[in-house]
């Protein structure tokens, strides 16, 4: 008796704090290293079904969602990163190129803003997101620096 008790209290509580938000709040994304998250990228979709997602902090600490490893950007490579990202303009999202089968689909999260994209990305992101999937390769490999 007591353990259906537990279980419906246990149901109960878990209904109330997403009913909030309070679950759902602590289920956000944090940072790699626990400070201000700089940028979060997400590749997903393909033939060979990507889920990937790379989170840089303001620190320059790497990390991809699929591996338990982080890399360090070095201090120009970090510089780098923020002048490319500080040069993007489309900073709104799109469905063209969503219908296409095995389509990619690129999500960036820099700041207050974030934008979505199917298919290719706009020539003002082509720096970020080639620097941004070096990463995801460099810390899957383990490797601190660019190849």
């Amino acid at each position: 008796m007591r353990r259906i008790i537990l279980f419906i209290f246990t149901l109960f509580v878990t209904t109330a704090t997403t009913a909030t938000g309070a679950y759902a709040a602590t289920m956000e994304p944090a940072s790699p290293a626990g400070g201000p998250t700089l940028v979060t990228y997400t590749r997903t979709g393909g033939f060979a079904g990507f889920g990937d997602t790379v989170t840089v902090d303001a620190a320059g600490v790497a990390r991809v969602s699929s591996k338990p490893a982080e890399i360090t950007l070095s201090a120009a490579e970090l510089d780098g990163l923020r002048a490319n990202l500080d040069r993007i303009r489309t900073w709104w999202s799109s469905p063209a190129g969503c219908d296409i089968a095995d389509h990619i689909a690129y999500s960036i999260t820099y700041g207050e803003r974030r934008a979505r994209r199917c298919h290719v990305v706009p020539r003002d992101w082509q720096p970020a997101v080639s620097q941004l999937d070096d990463l995801l390769v460099r810390v899957r490999a383990g490797r601190a620096t660019g190849a």
